[in-house]
């Protein structure tokens, strides 16, 4: 989204708080009015990173509609992509090397129970049935 966005500065003209709403699903938190050069717009907060009347925030958005606007740094998000996608190759690399040791133990196991004195009585045994 960073290399198409268009960013504007905005100004939050009015700050409400919606009530505790959460049985009918709606959301609870901070809505802000925010005006912009390009419009209106209204920015929903959690009540923590609620902002004040008059304070600035930036707006970034695609002018194609391709993806949906963001609120605040762009650099932020780009970051946190990076972030996921950091987990994600770790996660992956982590479930691999599992698989890899569990594999290896099996092997190492089988071999351990081939060399058992007697296992080979065992498995005549098993192919004679």
């Amino acid at each position: 989204m960073a290399d198409r966005a268009v960013t504007e500065q905005c100004v939050v003209m009015d700050a409400y708080d919606n009530p505790d709403t959460r049985s009918r699903g709606e959301f609870e938190g901070t809505t802000h009015t925010v005006d912009c050069p390009s419009g209106t717009h209204e920015y929903l907060t959690d009540d923590d990173e609620a902002l004040a009347v008059g304070e600035g925030i930036e707006r970034s958005a695609d002018p194609a509609g391709w993806a949906g606007e963001h609120w605040g740094d762009l650099d932020q998000l780009e970051g946190s992509l990076t972030r996921g996608v950091y987990w994600t190759v770790g996660l992956v690399a982590g479930g691999l090397l599992l698989r890899w040791w569990y594999l290896a133990g099996r092997i190492r196991y089988e071999a351990w129970k081939r060399a058992l004195p007697g296992a080979d009585a065992e498995a005549d045994r098993g192919a004679a049935a």
